[in-house]
């Protein structure tokens, strides 16, 4: 989140203007309240300006005696009158590791969000041994909600916020309602040891459960992304909707393709959602004040580390964690706490960059934030799932509602619900078939042709695909997540349809800067009545592949004439990789990423420019199973032979090795040919000298061999090479026979085996080396032949072979 300043919510001060009603009702009980008090005593009534200002209770016999509240300058655009009173509990039902250690403290006051941190500095007389933390508490529903704290001392606490939590009095039978809001504060303690005994605090929340399953890429409306909306907006879910209404879990709820294999397929398949962690971010508002906070935290680490720890123990709720790198410094980004390792002083993330603790590439494992030797932190993330990593330092708990306005999730949720979320402020667009003047395109749009082109369109954006008419760009998807088409520098769109029903998702980005943004993400049925245009025929279909094997598609045009000149444009995989062919149906293609895959085949007349038809075909590419398969979808082969050779003449000075096979560093292309168990290659390449007074040697060869069906053996194998200078006399000639040579080792890569010793000489068929060269510096013509090769010398012969992939 390029600025999280953009989604914590003014944080600041929630105090319900007050009447002068004597006693705002007390807590007996009453509308679910769980802390029972004595009654009301007010301490001080005091006005603050726009000015700023603190109020003291300076009181030796009022327990709130060394009480402040600050205001700074500007928190309010008007004066307000201010009254703290207290009450002292009795009792209470919130569990045995609350134990309040100052009165319910209330607070009359301010009914909005202030615009800088307030800061409430109350008496306590705190144990050696023990944590203390300050509440919030609702007298209606019993619930409590932790505040930041700033300092804490055996004589004070100090708390910060921007939003005092409100309560409102009720109207009793027979009486007229006081109208009276007011804040509810209290201050808890617990013995240390009993954080220690507690091994993991569970608040309930899971990543990949109560999460969003989308990723923190940003949008149009936060591009520099949303993890405060994203955390803030699960959190609050996962809290008023799952625990108390019992709704069904976040993580893919509102999405339609969820493929548990592939965890981050189509993720911009949640526009509901993505829209509102956006809006979310949006909505929060910002100054500086937040960092100072932050500081203040980071100066206190082992405060905030138990704050996280007491408020999950005691609400058994997430919250919200800020983090933030000092030098240089950064933007900060929001997560989720979802539980502590207390013992062994660990914080569980759930992090926006990584929902449901996966990273992009599908990888899974549990995040944390360690305190070790007095250091809270660093944690590694980005400020986006696709920014860079860096090592944020700061960490602060920022509570849920404290800061932030809660509240206003509820009305964006009804926003959610009904689909309207974002229409105010994410630009409008409309998508047209064929051109901006031409249809819009609506669900259940129907065509007589097998092709179509979408354009995007909006004003509204601040930039569009250059050279076009405010032309956005987008990205079409099938019904299973893969990418089948994007827009053209032209700002088309050019889809293949199915005759019949189209079920298509469309993914529309809108300029911002220089770069394309998330804005919206629809389904549109398209239907093709079309019964007559010609087609065509895509073999294979329904392909089962192999990854990195090499297939030939064909194209075959049906119910019509093939044009003398042709134009062939295949889309081949999800990544909108494409080739253009001339006047041939024909393609060699070689997937590198498993998957399935819908090919798009479109046929035009390369004289006219006219679209004669259009087909599809659908293959999945897997991994090789076995040694077999491994080998079939090899792609390059290297032999190298080593011994004690005797070349005639004797005095021959050559290298006791014998290389076959393209070079890689000069022929990295090179590929094999596959027909069932047999494989061959031609090849040719040049190797350019490697000094002012060298040469360029030019290599030709061809070899052909075969595998055994259980891909065991290299059953046999032919190869020769001609390797000849262009200036100088140099001219060598190799070939080889090989037969039944076994493959001892099998991985992703390659295929491979190692022979050493005398019995390589059972696997070599037959070995041929000769040339010519010229003797340095006697200047002789020498032509030299390979003899034989002593198998049981000392020089320890080996035969290595290797297909790789």
């Amino acid at each position: 989140m390029k600025n999280i300043l953009t989604l914590l919510l003014p944080f600041m001060l929630l105090i319900n203007s007050c009447k002068d009603s004597s006693n705002p009702v007390s807590t007996n009980g009453e509308e679910g309240g769980k802390i029972k008090t004595s009654t009301t005593v007010e301490s001080i009534t005091q006005s603050i300006g726009t000015g700023g200002g603190i109020i003291k209770i300076l009181k030796s016999d009022d327990p709130l005696n060394g009480f402040e509240l600050t205001v700074e300058a500007n928190s309010f655009d008007q004066t307000q009158d201010f009254k703290i009173s207290y009450s002292t509990i009795k009792s209470h039902e919130l569990g045995e590791f609350f134990n309040p250690i100052s009165p319910l403290i209330k607070i009359t006051g301010y009914s909005d969000y202030a615009n800088y941190p307030i800061r409430v500095k109350i008496p306590i007389t705190l144990p050696a041994g023990n944590f203390a933390m300050a509440f919030f508490y609702n007298d209606a529903t019993g619930e409590l909600e932790g505040i930041p704290i700033e300092d804490l001392t055996n004589n004070y606490i100090t708390i910060s916020t921007k939003h005092f939590i409100a309560n409102k009095s009720l109207a009793k039978p027979g009486k007229q309602s006081e109208d009276v809001t007011w804040a509810s504060v209290v201050v808890s303690m617990i013995e240390e040891s009993k954080l220690n005994n507690q091994n993991i605090i569970e608040s309930g929340f899971k990543p990949g459960i109560d999460d969003w399953e989308f990723v923190n890429f940003g949008s149009y409306i936060a591009s520099g992304g949303h993890c405060a909306g994203q955390s803030i907006s699960a959190i609050w879910y996962y809290i008023e909707k799952k625990k108390k209404a019992g709704a069904a879990q976040l993580f893919h709820l509102s999405d339609k393709v969820n493929d548990p294999a592939k965890p981050f397929t189509l993720w911009e398949d949640n526009p509901k959602g993505y829209r509102f962690a956006s809006v979310i971010q949006t909505d929060v508002k910002w100054n500086d004040q937040w960092i100072e906070d932050l500081k203040m935290q980071y100066s206190k680490p082992d405060i905030t580390f138990k704050a996280f720890a007491l408020s999950i123990l005691v609400m058994k709720n997430p919250q919200l964690v800020l983090i933030r790198k000092s030098t240089p410094e950064h933007s900060a980004h929001a997560m989720i706490i979802y539980k502590v390792d207390y013992p062994n002083k660990k914080l569980y993330v759930a992090d926006p960059n990584y929902p449901g603790n996966r990273a992009t590439d599908g990888t899974s494992t549990e995040r944390v934030i360690e305190y070790k030797n007095g250091v809270l932190g660093p944690y590694m993330s980005g400020l986006k799932a696709n920014d860079t990593q860096i090592a944020f330092d700061q960490i602060a708990y920022f509570s849920n509602k404290a800061f932030l306005q809660f509240e206003q999730l509820a009305s964006r949720w009804t926003e959610f619900e009904n689909g309207t979320i974002g229409q105010d402020k994410f630009p409008k667009y409309k998508l047209y078939a064929d051109s901006i003047n031409g249809t819009e395109l609506y669900d259940n749009y129907t065509t007589l042709s097998d092709s179509l082109n979408v354009l995007c369109y909006s004003t509204e954006s601040s930039g569009y695909i250059s050279g076009t008419n405010h032309l956005q760009n987008i990205y079409v998807y099938d019904q299973y997540g893969n990418k089948l088409a994007g827009a053209n520098q032209d700002g088309k769109t050019k889809l293949v349809l199915k005759r019949g029903t189209n079920y298509l998702g469309f993914y529309i980005m809108c300029t911002k800067g220089t770069s394309y943004n998330f804005v919206d993400f629809k389904w549109l049925t398209i239907i093709n009545n079309n019964t007559t245009v010609p087609t065509l025929k895509i073999t294979p279909d329904t392909l089962d592949g192999l990854k990195n094997k090499k297939y030939v598609f064909t194209a075959t045009l049906e119910n019509a004439t093939l044009p003398q000149k042709t134009i062939y444009y295949w889309g081949m995989d999800s990544h909108g990789h494409s080739k253009i062919v001339y006047n041939d149906n024909t393609l060699e293609y070689r997937y590198t990423q498993t998957g399935n895959y819908t090919i798009q085949v479109i046929l035009s007349d390369s004289t006219t420019g006219q679209t004669i038809a259009s087909g599809i075909a659908h293959i999945s590419i897997r991994e090789p199973a076995n040694n077999y398969e491994c080998l079939i979808s090899s792609w390059l082969f290297y032999l190298d032979i080593t011994g004690d050779m005797t070349f005639i003449p004797p005095e021959t000075k050559m290298d006791y090795e014998y290389e076959l096979g393209p070079d890689y560093y000069y022929r990295g292309d090179y590929e094999l040919n596959w027909e069932d168990n047999v494989f061959s290659v031609n090849y040719t390449y040049g190797i350019p000298p490697i000094s002012t007074t060298g040469d360029t040697l030019f290599v030709s060869g061809q070899f052909e061999g075969t595998i055994s069906k259980d891909g065991q053996t290299l059953t046999s194998f032919v190869a020769s090479e001609h390797i000849e200078a262009v200036t100088y006399v140099y001219i060598r000639n190799l070939s080889v026979s090989l037969e039944n040579v076994p493959i001892t080792s099998c991985n992703s890569n390659s295929c491979s085996s190692l022979i050493e010793g005398p019995q390589v000489g059972n696997y070599i068929k037959d070995i041929n080396m000769n040339g010519t060269y010229i003797e340095y510096p006697t200047g002789i013509q020498i032509n030299y032949n390979l003899e034989s090769i002593d198998y049981n010398a000392t020089y320890k012969p080996r035969l290595s072979i290797s297909f790789a992939r």
